[in-house]
């Protein structure tokens, strides 16, 4: 049970090719069960202005025009419940049936699993409350002898076994492949997965992979370093060692572009594949799945990001998406997250005050530094005291009350040598809490390290943050939708039944919110 992870292959190893008036109680949680529509508290995210834009289209309507033929799932650990919300609702207006091809990376490709699979309402329901902790089964005190034996403290064995009985009730065979599901639906499946060996993203699918049971395959997606072991498996007549693709490529939403996957008899691997000086060129991934304005949009690609993501692409899938009133759950971490929601709010103020105060503090040290020496004399820190653009107020925040030039002057000239260097001036911004040397940098935000929690959810954070920007573009974000699982964590293997309901909840408002928008703006209008 706590040892190391181990599959049996013989036949497959080795191949070669509300409204519930329910009222929200002070703390702006609510009661009772998970929100509906009409519930709204202090969090509240609605765009009235969008809401009646796009409130009297039916996305029935459109279910012929909608060219959606493939989904993709990105990988985001426990978030990736959301994307059940997103299904039921894809299930429920009749697109799903159109889908032909589902590719995830990490948690994303178990949503890409029973996606293909065709699990209908009650099946996701039943998934959902599957908790995923308790696929955590290896206790803490293995962590280091596992870590050190096997590369990694959970064997996820009861997760293999799991993800097989899945498989088993679609396909009557635990061990199904990538070919079984193709020959037995006509859809294909796409699991990525990263190649620790090569360094390398591989995308285990019908073309590529064709006798790989597909447990295995999601097996070693969903295996974050440190926390779950890797697989070492033989595929292609090639042994590697296996691991989350989050690690590589956590949003593969160009995975169906280009001739890589496509099953087309002109894309087959043996017309593809030559000649041999060309190799490289040919298997670049920008050749691989090289976009196709006149099937890009075929692809519809989700993703998800909580409270604390702040990279480019979330922000600008938020800015565009339709959003919409929520209540928090009342659950333990809904309630820790409203709290932490409050002190940022305080904090945010003061930073905000600081950084006022930091700004011009700089813009009146570039104007008198007249010598342009990219330091800070006695004489000029004189004259930016005596400004009076410099309120008192800001020199309070910085400074301290009723605070001198020469006040300042010892609080920031630390080697003493009658000048401020930009490095002293760096250090000091630091010390009044605002990283100047990091301020701006995509997506960064101090991580508290304090557990092993804490360092393999900053590890994570870190993969995820850089993985996202490969194989992703701006171009990608009219065909992708962000669903937004507020304080839930890619790590919170603890979360309650109401949570899970409320970001299942808020995948299935934020897809129908895209098709509205998707509708009334690139599909010909409802004839009467």
């Amino acid at each position: 049970m706590g040892g190391g992870f181990s599959y049996q292959l013989s036949d497959f190893e080795d191949t070669i090719l509300e409204d519930i008036a329910l009222k929200p109680n002070n703390d702006g949680i609510c009661d009772g069960k998970s929100p509906t529509d009409q519930d709204c508290v202090d969090c509240d995210e609605s765009d009235d202005e969008n809401d009646d834009e796009f409130s009297s289209i039916d996305v029935r309507d459109y279910i012929d025009q909608f060219p959606f033929e493939n989904l993709v799932f990105e990988g985001g650990g426990v978030k990736g419940l959301g994307y059940l919300g997103a299904l039921k609702l894809l299930d429920e207006i009749g697109l799903r049936k159109k889908i032909k091809r589902c590719a995830g990376t990490s948690i994303g490709s178990i949503s890409a699993l029973v996606a293909v699979l065709g699990f209908n309402d009650e099946e996701l329901d039943e998934i959902s409350r599957k908790n995923l902790g308790s696929f955590l089964d290896v206790g803490k005190w293995r962590i280091i002898y596992n870590v050190f034996q096997y590369l990694g403290w959970q064997n996820f064995t009861s997760f293999y076994d799991y993800i097989g009985t899945l498989v088993e009730k679609k396909l009557g065979n635990k061990d199904a492949t990538f070919r079984d599901l193709y020959e037995k639906t006509g859809r294909e499946l796409c699991v990525v997965v990263t190649n620790l060996t090569v360094l390398h993203e591989e995308y285990f699918h019908p073309k590529t992979t064709p006798n790989i049971p597909i447990r295995l395959a999601i097996r070693m997606s969903v295996a974050i370093p440190g926390l779950i072991q890797p697989v070492k498996c033989t595929v292609n007549g090639q042994t590697g060692l296996y691991c989350d693709g989050a690690v590589i490529m956590n949003y593969p939403i160009s995975c169906f572009d280009g001739w890589w996957l496509s099953m087309k008899s002109e894309d087959s691997f043996l017309q593809r594949l030559h000649p041999l000086e060309d190799l490289p060129k040919i298997l670049d991934r920008r050749n691989k799945f090289a976009r196709d304005e006149k099937t890009a949009d075929k692809t519809l690609g989700f993703l998800v990001f909580n409270n604390d993501d702040e990279t480019n692409n979330y922000n600008s899938v938020v800015a565009r998406r339709n959003k919409h009133k929520v209540t928090y759950p009342n659950t333990t971490l809904a309630r820790k997250a409203l709290e932490r929601k409050k002190t940022t709010v305080r904090l945010g103020i003061e930073h905000k005050s600081t950084k006022e105060a930091i700004s011009k503090f700089l813009e009146l040290a570039g104007k008198y530094d007249i010598d342009c020496s990219n330091t800070i004399t006695k004489d000029e820190l004189t004259e930016v005291f005596k400004d009076e653009t410099f309120t008192a107020g800001q020199k309070n925040i910085l400074f301290g009350e009723n605070a001198t030039m020469e006040d300042a002057m010892k609080m920031m000239d630390k080697d003493s040598d009658g000048n401020i260097s930009f490095s002293e001036i760096v250090d000091f911004c630091s010390r009044k809490g605002f990283a100047l040397a990091y301020y701006g940098i995509l997506g960064s935000e101090k991580q508290h390290i304090n557990s092993l929690k804490d360092l393999t959810q900053a590890f994570f954070a870190t993969v995820v943050l850089n993985a996202d920007q490969i194989g992703f573009s701006s171009e990608d974000l009219p065909r992708t939708v962000g669903i937004h699982t507020h304080y839930v964590n890619t790590t919170d293997f603890d979360v309650e039944t109401e949570d899970i309901k409320f970001i299942m909840e808020e995948g299935y408002k934020t897809t129908l919110a895209f098709l509205k928008h998707f509708a009334a703006t690139k599909l010909k209008p409802k004839q009467s």
